[in-house]
């Protein structure tokens, strides 16, 4: 009896042994496949979190090449142009140069974003600087003698050639971007030399013919109050202009383009360009001149002449400008790549 009752116990205990192990085991496998569960879970969200990320660092590149061509082209930064901008999902990083090597008057922008420990870069060439972005602009030399100030806003002077300053007393604090070199004197910063070439467009008269609201074949004085209406006026002949205007005129002539006396806008929306396919000369009558003004030939004859003491704000640009005496000249900070287009400049 003690016998069997022994291997009855024995029997029952390796029963229960049995079935505490069956409980183990099911209990740690189920906590391996949780803990299996929870790892896959995890590195789903992990690799879901990655991917955002990713794409996050890839927006923001892209977000960089827009916000580096508004700067340029509607704030008035000059080149070269870099930027650190620091955002909620992360930041961009831009470097902004003259392409103007390979293409004249092209930009080339590289953006790098960057979210959490990924990064993404790109690049993107488009539209440089034309003429009209700087207050003074020549495809030759500048040469001169007399004294200028430029401090005034931003793209103070530039040139494809060289950039000669005799005056030791000029200021101009807005930049100078030459072709090859310098040979300045007086205040005359930040200087960039070796810069590449700035396009200068063609003059196309078919094209402004084609949206011309006016015609004439033959000289035309423009004085106040005698002011046509707004718009594009093609002139095969020459044009003496003065006054206040009110509106947004695009005057493009054969000939000289002569500014008899001030010019200047009604209001802060009105604006002018004055286009010559020979002289654009700004008489000793004249003080004060607001425009947009480009002189340029194919044989690179187009020219500024500047005569007397004038103060200038807006853009002059052609193959040469002269002066015969001192003056301020100022980029006009409201043209921008908008407002270019708006007055139809060449090129654009």
């Amino acid at each position: 009896m003690q016998s069997a009752n022994t291997r009855q116990f024995g029997l029952r205990g390796n029963s229960k042994g049995a079935a505490y192990m069956v409980a183990l085991v099911t209990m740690v496998m189920g906590t391996i496949l949780a803990l299996a569960m929870l790892q896959a879970a995890n590195a789903y969200f992990l690799g879901e979190d990655s991917r955002t990320k990713k794409r996050a660092a890839a927006d923001l590149a892209q977000a960089g090449l827009d916000y580096a061509f508004w700067q340029v082209q509607y704030q008035g930064q000059g080149l070269p142009y870099s930027a650190n901008v620091a955002l909620t999902t992360g930041s961009f990083h831009v470097d902004v140069t003259d392409d103007g090597n390979r293409d004249k008057s092209t930009m080339l922008i590289t953006a790098t974003g960057t979210c959490g420990s990924y990064s993404y870069t790109t690049k993107r060439v488009t539209l440089g600087p034309l003429p009209y972005h700087y207050a003074w602009c020549e495809s030759g030399n500048v040469d001169e003698g007399d004294t200028y100030s430029c401090t005034s806003s931003t793209r103070g002077m530039r040139s494809n050639g060289y950039i000669k300053l005799d005056s030791y007393s000029s200021n101009i604090t807005t930049g100078l971007w030459a072709g090859t070199s310098f040979n300045t004197h007086g205040v005359t910063t930040p200087q960039f030399a070796n810069t590449p070439p700035i396009a200068f467009p063609s003059i196309d008269f078919t094209a402004y013919e084609n949206i011309a609201n006016r015609i004439y074949n033959y000289d035309l004085g423009l004085n106040w109050p005698f002011w046509p209406p707004q718009g594009v006026t093609v002139v095969y002949g020459n044009v003496s202009i003065s006054g206040t205007f009110n509106g947004v005129y695009t005057i493009v002539a054969w000939g000289d383009i002569n500014i008899t006396g001030n010019l200047q806008p009604g209001n802060s929306s009105s604006r002018i360009a004055l286009i010559s396919n020979h002289t654009i000369r700004l008489q000793i009558t004249s003080y004060f001149i607001q425009a947009v003004m480009y002189a340029h030939r194919s044989d690179m004859t187009g020219k500024i002449e500047i005569h007397g003491a004038k103060t200038i704000n807006g853009s002059m640009s052609a193959d040469n400008i002269t002066t015969d005496h001192s003056i301020t000249f100022n980029r006009d900070s409201s043209i921008n790549l908008d407002t270019m287009r708006q007055l139809n400049l060449p090129g654009l």
